[in-house]
């Protein structure tokens, strides 16, 4: 039997085979002790619209800077190759795994896991609550394999007759980034206590890869305050890594965020911040940073006689659909189209940094966006 045991949660898009992973959370341990011995997590960002915000908490803005999975394919790779696979609800994880990976060219079997859905017949929640497990942030990918990994202590480390999964994907990995949900309710994460408790350096023999994990760690929140860079600099001198090299690391990183930023052929105002604090933190002065192309359109500014609706939106616990807000422009004589074209003058997503298709047509056409709970509060929310 294999040593490595590997927790997976994803959130989706939706159930077809046509969605797409938005996050990914695995938790690898020791198939003997259950000693965690390595956690990852990112969004991901589909290239396609996000699907029900309302369910898994993602949003578009939120994976504007996300790794696609191809970018993170190697890390997802060689964390779930040659590991037993636990997961609540195991065939729907293996099923997105396996598209993915098949999109790439690569290969996903996942052999003989473990399914703690099959295992207990409830629902995460219901489970986690019937046998004592605390779940934090249910529906983020971090949260949901936190609580996997304890029911599948409470059923006693139970892979003993399982067979491991095979991942492959030929291209390598240069440098890690990853984005991490902010509302990810955790402690103050440490870089150099991250690094030597949760990472398993064996996935990690190149001694930059190791010094990148960790300043991704570090700039989770777009910038390195002092201690953050005092913990960086001693781990490059533990790893014997040169100023040159470490600022090589730094660069690397630093355009991987650009590159994610021009993705969609434009940046946001949010976009040109987070660059910005980000060159200063890792002190690269000689980067141009790319200027603002999308900025933000208000419904006052337009004024428009036609208008189309993408996804619906919660406020406050209340959903708002497409239908409805179609009835509260009509009700403000403001015609509702069907799809955006040349005489649409609005589009209105849930989000404005939406990847959905007529979220693009409409950059296409230079029509403004604006946000669905901006529309609602200027025109109300009865119709």
């Amino acid at each position: 039997m294999t040593s490595k045991v590997t927790v997976l949660d994803v959130e989706t898009t939706g159930v077809g085979n046509r969605d797409r992973i938005v996050e990914i959370a695995t938790l690898t341990l020791d198939a003997a002790t259950g000693e965690v011995l390595d956690r990852f997590e990112t969004l991901i960002n589909p290239q396609r619209d996000i699907g029900p915000t309302s369910i898994h908490g993602v949003s578009a803005s939120m994976v504007e800077l996300a790794p696609t999975f191809g970018e993170v394919a190697y890390a997802i790779a060689r964390r779930l190759d040659g590991s037993i696979l636990v997961a609540h609800n195991l065939a729907f994880d293996a099923r997105f795994l396996q598209n993915e990976f098949e999109r790439l060219r690569g290969r996903f079997d996942p052999g003989n896991g473990f399914c703690t859905l099959q295992a207990t017949g409830m629902k995460l929640a219901a489970a986690c609550e019937s046998l004592g497990v605390m779940i934090n942030n249910a529906h983020q990918a971090a949260g949901d394999v936190e609580a996997t990994a304890m029911l599948a202590m409470k059923c006693g480390l139970p892979w003993e007759n399982c067979e491991p999964a095979t991942a492959e994907w030929k291209g390598t990995e240069n440098h890690k980034r990853t984005v991490v949900r902010a509302a990810y309710e955790t402690e103050e994460r440490d870089v150099t206590s991250h690094l030597l408790d949760f990472t398993d350096i064996s996935f990690l023999t190149d001694r930059r890869l190791i010094y990148a994990d960790a300043l991704d760690h570090a700039l989770n929140d777009h910038e390195l305050d002092a201690d953050e860079r005092a913990s960086l600099s001693e781990l490059a001198r533990r790893l014997g890594l040169r100023t040159e090299q470490v600022e090589s690391i730094h660069r690397q990183y630093l355009e991987s965020i650009i590159t994610a930023a021009q993705r969609d052929g434009r940046i946001s105002e949010a976009e040109h911040t987070i660059i910005t604090r980000m060159i200063s933190s890792l002190g690269i002065h000689d980067v141009l940073v790319p200027p603002i192309t999308d900025t933000v359109s208000t419904a006052s500014h337009v004024q428009p006689t036609t208008i189309c609706f993408t996804g619906e939106v919660v406020i406050s616990g209340r959903t708002y659909t497409r239908v409805h807000m179609e009835a509260v422009a009509a009700l403000h004589g403001i015609t509702p189209k069907n799809a955006v074209s040349r005489n649409c003058d609005l589009l209105v997503a849930a989000d404005p940094a939406s990847n959905s298709g007529k979220a693009r047509r409409a950059r296409d056409l230079n029509i403004p966006i604006i946000g669905a709970v901006e529309f609602l509060e200027m025109f109300g929310t009865e119709s």
